[in-house]
């Protein structure tokens, strides 16, 4: 086993591929067997990636004064030195062919290898992105109601029991401000975070106004209307931190919680991204789920090609119970993407890639973009992204109906807004900040971290 070439004392220990880190899935969240923890295990068929990225990937900027949530969680940990997955070439070609909507046509040409970072500067209403907002900026504090029908129960006071009323109308406060807004596209995600004590609170489909009397009803205006709305906890029940919390709680597609692999315009600021881009992509796997024995086989010609599976440290395998791409949108159901868009297209979410490329390439890059050389400040974001994508990579986690997109804390924030204002990020057009960095040659796929599961086994795949 070769050691890896890192900088400092702790970060060489944590890659030898022997290292273990715990990750703790809360019982509540997941249905199926939980995880025990994940390991850097490498596979002995397949060979080390190396960029200019090795030995120096990762933690380069000193001092550095943001705080990555989730410790040392395998998102969070450089990929220089990981091992490349042996379908490298496979996945990394359903990533850049199909990774955005791509039915086959002339009129979708473009969309191969179309890769977007949502800033979020859309109107709410078309508007997709998490709206982040912090304790500090909190004026009060407010309840949450869950809607009863086809909703999850709140974790808020315990979340044990779903036919307790605090299982939809818990009685613990958050911070809030009545200024703050979110999306309205679709998911309307909101997080909150407390970083005073670590506490990390997260909401979907949020609705205000009549949509919240549908959705909630009978609702009570006093409160937040949500079809989830939990706080982070580890697998006991306990409150977890989130600056140090390395698990997962049974969020968002992947399993990982929402504000993991988040790009936030603070990290930006600071100079450095540490950790792995979140994407949600339009294709991920679907059903039927591979079962043991194929998983076991570990074959190439069944493994995400007759039946689908997700990848650690993903949680869950979200779309097990589809069977093509239209059970997901229904509005292409018959179309022929419906048959033609097969699991051998599809990326398994969990799955992580990066690009394998130095610093000479990116400069290049940035002078061969005129809308970058002329705003100093846009190409130094682009620049750190593209940095980040290097030395971290990114991983599917959630669905996208179109474009591959990496998730941000988007515009929605007034304060999310000034601060990627400031970052040279002013409009919907930057959306394509990524525009030519990114080739079919240049992307590769890692293997995955081994999950240890809680009945003592072993696997790749989400337990």
């Amino acid at each position: 086993m070769k050691k890896l070439k890192l900088l400092g004392e702790r970060m060489s220990k944590l890659f030898f591929h022997k290292i273990t880190l715990t990750i703790i899935v809360p019982i509540f969240a997941i249905s199926g067997l939980i995880l025990a923890g994940i390991s850097m295990a490498s596979s002995p068929s397949t060979s080390v990636v190396q960029n200019q990225g090795a030995g120096i990937c990762g933690a380069r900027v000193s001092p550095y004064n943001y705080q990555v949530p989730f410790g040392n969680a395998p998102w969070n940990v450089p990929v220089c030195g990981l091992e490349k997955h042996p379908r490298s070439d496979d996945y990394s070609n359903r990533m850049f062919t199909h990774g955005t909507y791509n039915d086959g046509t002339p009129a979708t040409a473009n969309n191969i290898g179309k890769f977007t970072v949502g800033f979020g500067f859309e109107p709410a209403e078309k508007n997709w992105t998490r709206a982040v907002y912090y304790a500090s900026d909190a004026t009060t504090t407010k309840k949450v109601q869950t809607c009863a029908n086809n909703c999850l129960m709140s974790n808020f006071d315990d979340g044990a029991n779903i036919y307790s009323p605090k299982a939809w109308l818990p009685d613990r406060e958050f911070p809030w401000n009545p200024k703050w807004e979110v999306a309205a596209a679709g998911d309307n995600e909101l997080i909150i975070i407390d970083e005073a004590k670590g506490l990390l609170y997260s909401f979907t489909s949020v609705k205000t106004g009549v949509t919240a009397f549908t959705q909630c009803f009978p609702w009570d205006q006093n409160r937040l209307c949500a079809s989830s709305a939990h706080i982070l906890r580890d697998h006991n029940g306990k409150v977890a931190d989130y600056r140090t919390f390395e698990g997962s709680d049974g969020s968002r597609g992947g399993g990982i919680n929402y504000f993991a692999t988040l790009l936030t315009p603070e990290e930006v600021k600071a100079g450095e991204i540490r950790h792995a881009l979140g994407m949600a992509i339009f294709n991920p796997t679907f059903g039927p789920e591979c079962t043991k024995q194929e998983l076991n086989a570990n074959n190439a010609n069944t493994i995400d090609v007759t039946c689908g599976t997700t990848v650690a440290p993903a949680a869950k395998f979200e779309n097990a119970h589809l069977r093509s791409i239209g059970d997901r949108f229904p509005n292409l159901k018959n179309l022929p993407i419906d048959k033609t868009m097969t699991l051998s297209k599809t990326v398994p979410e969990g799955m992580r890639f990066a690009l394998d490329i130095d610093d000479s390439y990116i400069t290049n890059w940035i002078n061969s973009r005129p809308d970058l050389k002329s705003n100093p400040q846009k190409a130094k974001t682009a620049r750190i992204i593209a940095t980040a994508l290097r030395d971290y990579g990114w991983m599917p986690l959630d669905t996208s109906g179109n474009s591959a997109g990496i998730q941000t804390a988007g515009g929605m924030s007034e304060k999310n807004r000034k601060l990627w204002n400031e970052l040279g990020i002013t409009s919907e057009k930057d959306d394509n900040i990524l525009q030519g960095l990114i080739t079919k040659d240049n992307i590769y796929a890692i293997e995955p971290p081994v999950n240890n599961c809680i009945d003592g086994s072993k696997s790749e795949y989400f337990c």
